[in-house]
């Protein structure tokens, strides 16, 4: 299943046996090296801690929600020594400038979406901004097209070109007299 960033924001996760809901979604942590979705912050209901992470390792089943085995699957984030080494890069993927290799702008990410199933960054979804409010010229770049993602950019091949047609100048001759 397809899911976006925006939409699983505030997703509930459910105790898959007895279907009690145990915590609700509020981010997702991005292996930014391999697009791979390695886990979720969560506010936990059941337990009281101030960074808790869900692996995705840990997720049963995901559908309309999600569910775990239980809340011990819910850990500081400091306790998992891979999502430790991601969150230390400090790199975001939501609100990052995407530019060409060139470095030229081309937006900056509000969306991206992936897949429940492999769990791995499909596509990223950009606009550029009119006074910091009004979005315009929204553009989709795939996963398969991002080169590099950085602290201050994600580098994609930008595969539209614009094409400039130089009109060389005409010079009529005059008609001859005969």
């Amino acid at each position: 299943m397809i899911k976006d960033y925006l939409s699983i924001i505030g997703t509930q996760i459910h105790q898959h046996d007895d279907g009690n809901i145990l915590a609700v979604a509020s981010d997702v942590i991005i292996d930014t090296d391999t697009g791979k979705i390695e886990g979720l912050w969560v506010k936990s209901l059941t337990l009281p801690l101030t960074n808790a992470v869900l692996r995705t390792s840990d997720i049963i089943e995901w559908k309309s929600k999600i569910y775990i085995k239980d809340d011990s699957v819910i850990s500081e984030s400091d306790d998992l020594i891979n999502i430790t080494e991601i969150l230390e890069k400090e790199i975001m993927i939501v609100g990052n400038n995407v530019e060409n290799k060139e470095g030229r702008y081309l937006g900056s990410v509000y969306d991206f979406d992936f897949d429940t199933k492999n769990l791995k960054l499909r596509q990223i979804y950009t606009e550029k901004k009119f006074i910091g409010l009004f979005g315009y010229q929204r553009r989709i770049f795939s996963f398969n097209s991002i080169i590099k993602i950085k602290k201050s950019a994600i580098i994609v091949e930008d595969k539209t070109e614009i094409k400039e047609e130089i009109i060389e100048p005409v010079i009529l001759e005059s008609p001859a007299v005969t």
